[in-house]
């Protein structure tokens, strides 16, 4: 008999390697090699449950201005996504060079409108960094995005469902603590949150059908899950994290996603994987288990948030 849960799985910002000049602003555990290791532990798990869709939201390695050991760090950071047995839906971070994505072999952004999941529309959210007065800035592409969140589906097929990824996520408007412009004004690039449409079109969608839409974020290093009017947005932490049980080990931190094939709705679970302490290259010893979303949240919420206290001096 043919299930009638259609099942993915969700992790972002591996941020495989060092950051420039090898300095962290976080636990050093948080970069390096740990990063693939657990990704292809992740991919072996996906494989081994008759999982097909996985979603990557981003940041697959940590950007340096050097831009040829970038693209190298790059490759080896999309190994474990090439070797996937099944689809991978990968999404544009803000460490990621974006002029060189299809150098790297990636998909281009764009509506995978039910061709992955029934009855289901999948956006990818394009996020962007553009030119403002001569300063890099990071934006949304708001006008292309809500376009395609009001496409109709090509295939004819009813819309049950309404799946979107981007890096950023779409709630931060209502989060006090992001403002809508941070950052030194001097070095790096800022944040525009333009994001006001699309969060209104995704609610609108919620009210409807409560359950039915998500989205699944990354970029804040920080576990966040919001219910707004029926629609809910994930933002999960880096994937690369130090065991809260086990101090000194690393452990990766994902999420498996069920959709009611009948509904359309969404249920989410925190998983967390664990590498084998003698063999951390060989997947099949990796350990997953359940991994609470409250745990997650209270954890793994906020011990690399970019944007929170927690945050350390170079």
């Amino acid at each position: 008999m043919e299930s009638a849960i259609d099942r993915f799985i969700f992790y972002t910002d591996p941020h495989y390697g060092p950051l420039s000049g090898g300095r962290s602003l976080f636990d050093p555990i948080l970069y390096g090699t740990d990063a693939l290791n657990l990704q292809f532990a992740i991919h072996h798990f996906a494989n081994t449950n008759a999982i097909s869709l996985i979603f990557h939201g981003g940041d697959e390695c940590a950007f340096t201005p050097d831009l040829m050991e970038h693209f190298k760090r790059a490759h080896a950071a999309s190994i474990p996504l090439r070797n996937f047995d099944g689809h991978v839906i990968r999404i544009a971070g803000n460490h990621d060079y974006q002029p060189g994505l299809n150098e790297l072999g990636f998909s281009k952004a764009g509506l995978q409108d039910a061709l992955l999941m029934s009855n289901t529309k999948i956006i990818v959210g394009t996020d962007q960094i553009i030119k403002e007065d001569g300063r890099p800035v990071y934006t949304f592409n708001e006008e292309a995005t809500c376009r395609s969140i009001n496409t109709p589906s090509s295939t004819g097929e009813e819309i049950l469902s309404t799946l979107i990824s981007s890096h950023a996520a779409y709630d931060r408007s209502i989060i006090a603590k992001y403002p809508y412009d941070f950052g030194p004004k001097d070095k790096g690039y800022m944040y525009r949150q333009n994001a006001d449409q699309i969060f209104e079109t995704l609610c609108e969608l919620g009210a409807r059908k409560p359950g039915a839409v998500l989205s699944l974020h990354g970029h804040e290093h920080g576990f966040r899950l919001s219910d707004q009017s029926g629609y809910r947005c994930l933002t999960m932490p880096s994937l690369v994290q130090e065991d809260m049980e086990t101090p000194g080990r690393p452990c990766g931190l994902f999420c498996v996603i069920d959709r009611d094939r009948i509904t359309g709705t969404f249920n989410i679970h925190g998983k967390q994987v664990i590498l084998d302490k003698n063999n951390p290259e060989d997947p099949a010893k990796a350990t997953v288990r359940d991994y609470s979303l409250k745990a997650m949240n209270d954890n793994y919420g906020r011990r690399y948030n970019v944007f929170g206290p927690h945050r350390r001096a170079a």
